[in-house]
């Protein structure tokens, strides 16, 4: 049995776990706000001690880039101030400790979703033995994939949310993009994909259109948005997807994902049915002269709340 957590900038998703030949079960589920934890070491030590079988491992999903120093794993988060550290929550939890990306983890669950731990947003024709793409926003934006090895999937371990973000042609894009560098000389995609700056977006909208923003946090814009047809609030989220559609596109050209492109993350579940399917997609398949290459690629809505944990018990990292 293998105790996991995916750590996130916002929440903490923790379990204990095993697979099952194809499957992977779950037990023990707990979803923490990280505002509530003041050190991880001694939360995970009492979450231990609360179980009913000690784990043999522990294995970590975190939100930001791993670093090797020596022999010990470290990850500094992206969107807290947090350091974590592998050989001192060894010693603390007094079992073995390994960390990955958060998006890592991912990517590695994606062969064992369940039929319904996702939705398709696209129809194509996927490749057998193809890469596979993955990226989300939630607190940050995470990026990864999976390519095709002779004993299986090899994950990549990368920073792609951070890439510069890629826009149409459109005077009403460009007029907004140039509002977003008023603010900023480089705009990466996680700049504006995600929950954390969904603001700016807006606040870059509102501007053009010569309005007062009316609205602060991600989770109001989409409301506003979703609930009462807010112009700048729809048009943001017009934007948001149209826009993370094209940085998906770019993703499945750079990994050549014809085994399919899977969507994760925290916002885009939450949206529902205002996550629009058809303008995500007119932005990913505008690629030009490869648009057909990138039209035949199926996409995925990653449904299953704990992709990373999934991931993290069903594999030996």
């Amino acid at each position: 049995m293998k105790l996991a957590a995916d750590i996130g900038g916002t929440t903490m998703r923790v379990a204990t776990g095993q697979r099952r030949g194809e499957a992977v079960e779950l037990n023990q589920l707990q979803e923490i706000s990280m505002v509530t934890v003041d050190a991880l070491g001694p939360w995970l030590a009492s979450y231990i001690d609360a179980l009913p079988q000690r784990p043999q491992s522990c294995a970590l999903a975190v939100a930001g880039p791993i670093v090797q120093h020596g022999t010990d794993t470290r990850v500094r988060m992206t969107n807290l101030p947090l350091e974590i550290r592998a050989q001192e929550l060894a010693e603390t939890l007094a079992m073995p400790v390994q960390i990955v990306n958060d998006f890592t983890a991912i990517s590695l669950g994606l062969p064992l979703l369940p039929d319904d731990g996702r939705v398709c947003v696209a129809s194509g024709k996927p490749v057998t033995g193809a890469a596979l793409a993955v990226l989300g926003p939630g607190t940050g934006l995470g990026v990864s994939g999976l390519l095709p090895t002779a004993s299986g999937y090899a994950v990549i371990a990368g920073e792609g949310g951070h890439v510069s973000l890629a826009t149409g042609g459109g005077e009403d894009e460009l007029a907004v993009l140039s509002e977003l560098r008023r603010e900023t000389d480089f705009v990466g995609a996680e700049d504006v994909l995600c929950g954390t700056h969904l603001p700016r977006l807006y606040r870059a909208v509102c501007r053009v259109e010569g309005r007062t923003p009316a609205y602060i946090s991600a989770v109001d814009i989409a409301r506003a948005a979703l609930d009462r047809n807010d112009g700048p609030a729809l048009e943001t989220l017009r934007l948001f997807t149209l826009w993370l559609g094209r940085c998906a596109g770019d993703l499945a050209l750079t990994l050549g994902a014809r085994g399919g492109v899977y969507l994760a993350g925290g916002i885009l579940p939450k949206w529902g049915e205002g996550f629009d399917h058809k303008l995500f997609t007119q932005g990913f398949r505008d690629k030009g002269r490869f648009s057909a290459y990138v039209t035949e690629i199926p996409i995925w809505l990653v449904t299953h709340p704990y992709p990373a944990l999934l991931g993290l018990v069903g594999n030996e990292l």
